[in-house]
């Protein structure tokens, strides 16, 4: 946050003295809900910050990268602010790939 607020001309020392509580409030709340933030970035886990623009170009980047791919190119992974974690456990997955398996009507 303290970056954040260096960006705005704030320094953590002015919150209650030349800005007042209710305005730092504010201005800590937009922070934490302003995709590009360092606060952003904190509250949601990210390991840097991003802003809605850098995240759809993001995607774009890796759908281009995906499709220019050879089949025998290793897939090159564009980074992305969060970290990924299991979707699911191997039992979860191969319970459900099971579940597709015995419900498909193309066998």
């Amino acid at each position: 946050m303290r970056i954040d607020l260096r960006r705005m001309g704030i320094g953590l020392e002015d919150l209650g003295e030349t800005i007042s509580w209710p305005e730092a409030f504010d201005l800590i709340n937009r922070l934490q809900v302003e995709m590009g933030t360092h606060t952003h970035a904190s509250v949601h886990g990210w390991d840097f910050p991003a802003t809605y623009g850098e995240l759809l170009q993001q995607r774009l980047t890796q759908r281009v990268f995906d499709f220019l791919r050879g089949k025998d190119d290793d897939r090159v992974d564009v980074p992305v602010p969060w970290t990924a974690g299991p979707i699911a456990s191997d039992e979860e997955l191969k319970a459900a790939d099971a579940a597709l398996e015995r419900r498909s009507a193309i066998r």
